[in-house]
């Protein structure tokens, strides 16, 4: 990866000109595009619908990305607003139910082409969707129908940025296509479609938009209805979903390992404000291990360390796995605050949990008279802790002795951005006008793979200090959505200092 180097932890006056005179820009047409899930990508949208889901018109959890369409059309169609509904949450509403019109409208949408330009991949990717080569190109079409939805996106990545291997993704891409089926109160679908589980906003440990999406066979539930019977009605509205997929052949060890991942969250009526998430997922077989029935049930029953199951012998280890809980929890009343948490296992003991990665956060939110805001402050820790007192740390996180590449897609990391054995703060501030103009501003600042050793996506061999800053605004014009902003990253390491100008130009036209 190509850096501005500087002589210091602080840009010279030269890269700061280039920094606020560069600019980022996207130009997004207004799209008809329509279909059943709302993906990861957009802090706006979801600052409407956590406004809502925390003003109590919609019940269900709102942490597992992909969201179901069907979902939010049951919570918002016939929604009935309290007298004391505040000017915010009214907008919120209001701009959630036009894209929730423009989505469910049946038949082919128009057909739309996108092509990016950026300067650099940038190190660490939150829950804003942006590009991932220096050059990008798109066409997507989609069709929604009364059973069935499909969606066909077909792109090139040019100029293509290497990974800590010193390799390239392949040109032609898939990413954002699904075909979707319903049956019931589930949808099936054959999909390749970006995930977020947990209520991180700049990132999850177990599943996130950073690693290209790994094509998948998917269940979700529709509509999070309670269950019916006592015995299970106070968990409240939940969802579900699951997925088996397959890697990617470019690996070194094993290629073409599956990735099995199952998610349920749900918001118990026992306690107002707390939501639950359970997530897990496993990577197993590949080319040369093995990939029968069996070897995944052992996988699902958690015998695939040495012994159990599979004796003494590596060679018969169904893989590797992920497991834990998250949390979010808004106080009672009208007071907007709001704590949550993730914790992931990297490894098992008792068919628990163990060798923990942590993500915290608190986040607030308000009005003013000319718009909504929404600030957050986030830690994330991918060092590991042992409830059983191991000492052993570090180089754990994201990192296998089966998979060479560990818990990675095509050179980054399928959980949290910044890899393993970092610790990273994130200060975020998100603000909607009246209008629906909205702008963003993301700080961070922390130590990626701070031991300096072993594999890591984002500093490999070496103890990378990172400070970053993002700024980005949108608004709504004839041409279309556009989106302005600039971002910067300092970077101090062993091998030298680098100040570096991040910035993309993406365009979005339906025709």
């Amino acid at each position: 990866m190509t850096r501005v180097t500087g002589n210091g932890g602080f840009p010279s006056l030269l890269i700061m000109l280039r920094v606020f005179c560069a600019g980022i820009f996207t130009v997004c047409a207004y799209q008809a595009s329509s279909g059943p899930f709302a993906e990861p990508g957009d802090p706006f949208l979801r600052h409407d619908l956590q406004l809502l889901r925390d003003a109590g018109v919609i019940e269900s959890p709102i942490s597992t990305w992909p969201l179901s369409m069907g979902g939010l059309h049951a919570a918002l169609h016939d929604a009935k607003l309290p007298d004391d509904f505040s000017s915010m949450n009214r907008l919120a509403l209001e701009r959630t139910r036009l894209l929730l019109d423009l989505e469910k409208q049946p038949g082919w949408s128009a057909t739309s082409a996108r092509v990016s330009v950026r300067s650099e991949s940038p190190l660490l990717r939150s829950f804003l969707n942006t590009p991932r080569e220096k050059q990008e190109a798109a066409v997507t079409t989609s069709w929604l129908g009364d059973r069935y939805a499909g969606r066909l996106t077909v792109g090139g990545g040019f100029d293509r940025v290497t990974d800590w291997r010193g390799r390239t993704d392949d040109a032609l891409r898939f990413d954002g296509s699904y075909f979707a089926a319903r049956l019931g109160n589930y949808s099936l679908s054959l999909d390749q479609l970006d995930r977020w589980w947990g209520p991180g906003w700049d990132g999850s440990l177990i599943l996130s938009n950073n690693a290209r999406p790994v094509p998948a066979l998917t269940a979700q539930r529709r509509v999070p209805k309670p269950f019916e019977s006592r015995l299970l009605g106070w968990l409240g509205p939940w969802n579900a979903t699951t997925f088996m997929g397959r890697m990617e052949d470019e690996r070194t060890g094993y290629p073409h390992p599956w990735l099995f991942g199952s998610r349920v969250d749900f918001a118990p009526i026992i306690a107002p404000g707390l939501e639950i998430g359970l997530s897990r997922t496993i990577q197993w077989g590949g080319q040369g291990r093995p990939n029968g029935v069996s070897t995944f049930v052992d996988a699902l029953l958690s015998q695939d360390n040495v012994g159990g199951n599979t004796g003494k012998d590596p060679a018969t280890e169904p893989g590797n796995q992920l497991a834990g809980v998250d949390l979010r929890y808004r106080l009672p009343g009208n007071t907007p605050f709001a704590v949550y948490g993730q914790w992931i296992g990297e490894d098992e003991d008792k068919f628990l949990p163990n060798a923990i990665m942590n993500l915290y956060g608190v986040e607030t939110w308000g009005q003013t008279n000319s718009g909504s805001w929404r600030t957050y402050l986030e830690y994330v820790d991918t060092g590991v802790w042992w409830w059983t007192d191991e000492t052993r740390t570090r180089n754990i996180a994201y990192n296998h002795h089966l998979y060479s590449d560990g818990y990675r897609h095509r050179g980054r990391s399928i959980g949290h951005s910044a890899d393993t054995d970092s610790a990273l703060t994130t200060l975020g501030l998100l603000y909607v006008s009246n209008s629906g103009r909205g702008c963003g501003l993301v700080l961070r600042e922390g130590e990626l793979n701070r031991d300096g050793s072993g594999t890591s996506a984002t500093s490999n061999g070496k103890a990378t200090d990172l400070v970053s800053v993002d700024f980005f605004t949108r608004w709504d014009a004839d041409i279309g959505r556009i989106i302005l902003g600039v971002g910067w990253e300092d970077l101090e390491s062993s091998t030298g200092n680098e100040n570096e100008f991040t910035g993309f130009i993406r365009l979005n036209r339906s025709f």
